[in-house]
């Protein structure tokens, strides 16, 4: 028998067994596995045949079905449908002879078989059997559409969660036992959706570091015909084989050319960028020289290499350097993606966290930079590492900008004024803390023996937070004079509300700027900063006239301090009140020497009120003209500066003295009084009724000393002075010496009146 019926026996036999196989496989198909194909099928809008025939080309598809209806089994497998390379022997329907590519399906698990073009994906939630009656409600389904040229798996996820995970999640409000009243529900959902964010960017990013993956053209029909050593040395004999070979590796070194020169060149970036920037760039690059040395690495390559090599191809110097740089670019963007996922740790929370909380996560930051600095390849340069720097202060000032605007929800102007006070202090605070771990770290190194160290700019690093935080405290100002002088319209001080009006004016008139106030690079908030100052100075003088005019129109201090208290609680710096507290004691000294003029004219005869005792009607005249200098200066002694200045002294020994007076004044009296009231005892010892010696008609014998002694005790009580107990015991018998002498009265009226 020839070789060649040998061969074709053999060949029969295998297509044979491989049928065989494939029609156990069509056998081992449950109805559990249909269900999902069937699926699948729909989702795809093609054939269940056209779908189970792509299932049945190989064992590891079944095995992948069967495990993801088992009880412990996977929880997830894909059904893929793209163009693939020719039929295998192995799947039963081999076609001989076939070159191109054909459209077909294929299970995948996700891990050790690639996925590309259309995928549906087939999960669960719960790993237990999964029978025919339940399946319906076992599994989930998802579709993907990969493109190869210009998509991959990343991309087709991350689509496909933001159209359907990402919005649901923005709009749900049923999260079962984390639902309010949990006391932290708002921070545990908050976290998780930032958590989810993060993820989502987390696939943006790596969708974007793949997309700059270079992308080589391959002729494979060639590849094949290079495969093989001896079709080799038949192949580069032809010339066109050849030329073929080398325009494929020129058009492969020109884009490799381009990588190189495009890494080089320098970066342009957002002035306010992160430091995840970097990491991602440095990612963007490894995955772009990745891409480059997997190609080299290739097959394909390798076998045009190694014919340009039989060929001594002038080609293989150039590509020999270009391969050496490419390894180079290579080790250091995974150097520096190396050591930015360690500092990416830190890095994060300056994206989520507040001021407030941001601050615990800076001491580590700095460290991680400093070991970077010490160990790095890249990053060991004073340059490099003030790059590195100046990008965290950016996200710093970034986040402090959206928590002051509540993530651009709102401007400074719309947000209560105390509230964003409160909230601008953090961000200075988390600034000042900081500028000190910085210092902090550059004396750590400087002490360290065996390191060196950043030699930054402060400037350069801290420049832009710097001019953030003086626009911040202008801010700050700002509010805090709008509500220093907002306590205008609240006060009832007659004429202020003009002033009152003039200040909400200004206010107005710099609110409804509309650029952003907080954006530093701006001068024009700086300029209408200025022009508010200038206007509330010119308003404060006004102000303060204002106030000196209506405390002089004030006809005594007594009501000029009491208008100066009102003023004082408006607490208002501008005031300049213990000017005016002082200016007042020159009236107040002229006011004392009126006093003691009017005292030394009246204290023989002082106007006394109708119906008052002399004794106590002097006292109480005495009283009055000692609170008319007692009470101005109970204010001044309040003052210290005021009450110790050289110009008050004469004014201190004049109101001393004039105390002294009335003090006397008043003791010479009381006492006299107290001496001489107990004669009231002989008007009571005299007999009630007499005879009159000129008409022997009965007269009332009622001393009128009698009564006034009683209202000068009742007086003398009121203004707390001592009695005598004499005069005490008239007064308790005030009812029955009065009740007795209108009875007498009365009888020696009626006696005269039947006498007539």
């Amino acid at each position: 028998m020839s070789t060649l019926a040998l061969a074709s026996e053999s060949y029969k036999d295998k297509q044979a067994k491989a049928k065989e196989a494939r029609n156990n496989r069509i056998g081992n198909l449950k109805s559990q596995h249909r269900y999902l194909l069937e699926i699948c099928a729909l989702f795809l809008n093609k054939p269940v045949e056209y779908v189970l025939e792509g299932v049945y080309d190989a064992d590891v598809h079944i095995d992948i079905l069967e495990s993801a209806v088992a009880e412990g089994g996977r929880c997830s497998a894909m059904l893929c449908n793209a163009l693939m390379p020719p039929l295998k022997m192995e799947s039963g329907r081999y076609i001989p002879n076939q070159k191109g590519w054909m459209e077909r399906t294929y299970v995948s698990d996700g891990d050790t078989i690639g996925t590309t073009g259309q995928m549906v994906a087939m999960y669960r939630i719960k790993n237990k059997l999964v029978e025919s009656k339940n399946i319906a409600d076992d599994y989930f389904f998802m579709m993907f559409d990969i493109n190869p040229e210009t998509e991959n798996v990343v991309s087709a996820v991350y689509n496909s969660l933001m159209r359907t995970i990402v919005p649901a999640l923005q709009v749900c409000s049923g999260w079962g036992d984390v639902n309010p009243p949990n006391p932290k529900s708002e921070n545990i959902i908050k976290y998780y959706i930032s958590k989810v964010l993060l993820f989502m960017d987390y696939l943006a990013k790596t969708k974007m570091d793949l997309d700059c993956c270079t992308k080589f053209k391959v002729n494979m029909e060639l590849y094949d015909e290079l495969s093989d050593h001896e079709k080799m040395k038949v192949a580069i004999t032809k010339m066109q084989v050849l030329e073929e070979i080398g325009s494929y590796v020129k058009q492969w070194s020109k884009q490799i050319t381009m990588v190189l020169v495009q890494s080089k060149q320098l970066r342009r970036e957002s002035s306010n960028i992160g430091p995840l920037a970097e990491l991602d760039h440095w990612r963007r690059q490894l995955t772009t020289f990745t891409s480059i040395i997997e190609h080299i690495k290739s097959g394909p390559c390798q076998m045009y290499l190694h014919a340009l090599i039989i060929a001594k191809s002038k080609l293989l110097k150039k590509w020999r350097q270009l391969d050496n740089q490419v390894t180079d670019y290579y080790n250091e963007s995974s150097d520096n993606v190396k050591y930015l996922y360690a500092l990416e740790k830190y890095c994060e929370p300056l994206y989520r966290c507040d001021p407030l909380a941001m601050q615990q996560y800076i001491p580590g930051l700095l460290y991680t930079i400093r070991m970077i600095f010490a160990t790095s390849r890249y990053y060991n340069t004073t340059k490099q590492i003030s790059t590195l720097i100046v990008k965290v202060t950016n996200q710093i000032l970034n986040t402090c900008m959206d928590y002051l605007t509540i993530g651009g929800k709102k401007t400074i102007w719309n947000q209560d004024k105390l509230n964003f006070m409160n909230k601008a202090k953090l961000c200075l605070a988390l600034y000042a803390f900081y500028r000190e771990c910085y210092n902090e770290t550059q004396r750590e190194m400087l002490e360290a023996a065996d390191e060196r160290p950043f030699d930054c700019s402060e400037m350069y690093i801290f420049g832009k937070f710097e001019t953030f935080k003086k626009r911040l405290l202008k801010i700050i100002d700002l509010f805090q004079t709008y509500i220093k002088y907002y306590v205008l319209n609240k006060t009832t001080l007659e004429g202020i509300e003009e002033f009152a009006a003039t200040f909400n004016k200004l206010f107005k008139q710099i609110s409804s700027k509309t650029y952003d106030a907080l954006d530093h690079r701006r001068p024009d908030f700086d300029k209408d900063y200025k022009a508010y100052k200038d206007n509330v100075a010119n308003n404060e003088l006004l102000l303060e006239n204002f106030m000196i005019q209506s405390v002089n129109k004030c006809p005594t201090t007594e009501i000029a301090l009491l208008l100066l208290k009102r003023f004082e609680r408006l607490n208002l710096e501008c005031l300049y009140l213990e000017d005016q507290y002082y200016d007042l004691i020159a009236k107040y000294t002229e006011e004392i020497e009126d006093i003691r003029d009017r005292y030394n004219e009246e204290r023989e005869h002082p106007d006394l009120p109708h119906n008052m005792p002399p004794v106590a009607g002097r006292i109480m005249w005495i009283r009055f003209c000692d609170n008319n200098i007692k009470k101005p200066m109970q204010t001044f002694i309040k003052h210290h500066e005021v009450i110790t200045h050289m110009n008050t002294q004469r004014c201190i020994k004049l109101f001393n003295v004039m105390q002294i007076v009335f003090t006397e004044y008043e003791l010479i009296y009381h006492a006299a009084w107290a001496e001489n009231v107990g004669q009231v005892r002989l008007g009571l010892i005299a007999p009630l009724l007499i005879r009159h010696p000129a008409t022997n008609m009965y007269v009332v014998n009622f001393n009128i000393y009698i009564p006034e002694c009683i209202r000068e005790v009742e007086y003398m009580w009121q203004l707390g002075l001592s009695v005598p107990d004499e005069a005490q015991i008239v007064a308790f018998c005030k009812d029955k010496i009065f009740e007795n002498f209108e009875r007498i009265y009365y009888l020696v009226h009626r006696n005269n009146q039947i006498r007539q």
